[in-house]
């Protein structure tokens, strides 16, 4: 009857999570999203997705269809370079905090954060987030710089930390969404 009395942890994914903070920082006012900071997971679409090709493939299977595996196998591969390229899309970027003025108790402080593209790779609906809200979306094109920028409301005065936000994008088709953490204290 000793089973009976363990505990089981309040968040069964803490270690995920802890994964994931320790690699978000903070940093020291900039950082490269390198390839093991950058995360994907698929959307709801992305999973209508995938269900579409498991029944697919059952169906194939079923049915002896080649074609119904020609297909299948396509649309596995586009899925793919889809996913590819969403990840294309955030993996590579610099990110650069930009000074925030002073403000007061209440008040919203606006945060800026440079996106410093360095690659001949134009970047797409790139959004920040902050605690649930969507803030701004920009695209930052080849060799060129971008800036982004999210707001927080403010409890005391004076200079403010961001803390941690969200950058993401769902670039080129919504079926994946691209993400990391950041916290550029």
């Amino acid at each position: 009857m000793a089973f009976l009395k363990m505990q089981v942890p309040k968040f069964a994914f803490s270690p995920v999570f802890n994964f994931i903070s320790k690699r978000s920082g903070p940093f020291d006012g900039e950082v490269t999203l390198t390839r093991d900071r950058v995360y994907i997971i698929p959307t709801k679409a992305g999973m209508i997705y995938a269900l579409l090709l498991i029944v697919l493939l059952i169906g194939s299977v079923n049915y002896e269809k080649s074609l119904g595996f020609i297909l299948t196998f396509l649309l596995t591969g586009l899925g793919n370079v889809v996913m590819l390229a969403s990840w294309r899309n955030l993996a590579g970027l610099e990110l650069k905090s930009s000074d925030t003025a002073a403000i007061f108790s209440g008040d919203t402080a606006t945060f800026n954060v440079l996106l410093k593209n360095n690659q001949p790779l134009n970047r797409y609906s790139i959004g920040a987030s902050q605690l649930g809200v969507d803030y701004d979306l920009v695209d930052c094109p080849e060799n060129s710089q971008q800036l982004i920028s999210f707001k927080v409301k403010s409890s005391r005065r004076g200079e403010l930390n961001a803390g941690r936000f969200r950058l993401y994008s769902e670039f080129p088709t919504g079926l994946f969404v691209t993400w990391t953490w950041v916290d550029l204290s």
